[in-house]
């Protein structure tokens, strides 16, 4: 029954999840994570946007992401890398779809939208706020 569980591997990660059931004592219960594609469109809107809100605040696309990850909570926090230093970083999760499945994706976005009504759109000019707001973000 075991090697069942690799169907729900891609192929190219068959290995890793062998040597995961290998590790498991028969008859143990566990949980599949499929992940899914995201709605193309959706995605892009998503992307779109980031990149108006970065053009908009002199930032990347991508330093968009990772901040609006942050501000929603979704980052984990770690002690970077001396060990002996009490400095903790917050590293944003991913958006892709081997880091989100769909409902994520847009769980995340209903989340950011909220944050960039509340802290972006008030720190932009009118133009680029209503550019901002046509996806989907509404004040």
């Amino acid at each position: 029954m075991k090697s069942l569980a690799t169907a729900f591997w891609p192929v190219d990660r068959a290995y890793e999840a062998q040597q995961h059931l290998a590790s498991l004592p028969p008859g143990e219960r566990v949980e599949a994570v499929i992940y899914r594609a995201h709605n193309p469109k959706f995605a892009g809107m998503v992307y779109k946007t980031m990149r108006l809100i970065g053009a908009a605040m002199q930032w990347r696309a991508h330093t968009v992401r990772g901040w609006l990850l942050i501000r929603t909570g979704r980052a984990d926090v770690v002690r970077w890398p001396n060990w002996d230093s009490k400095e903790h970083v917050r590293i944003p999760h991913g958006t892709g779809p081997s880091d989100m499945g769909q409902a994520e994706l847009e769980a995340f976005w209903d989340d950011a939208c909220e944050v960039i009504r509340k802290e972006v759109l008030s720190h932009v000019d009118a133009m680029a706020a209503e550019e901002i707001g046509r996806h989907r973000v509404r004040r």
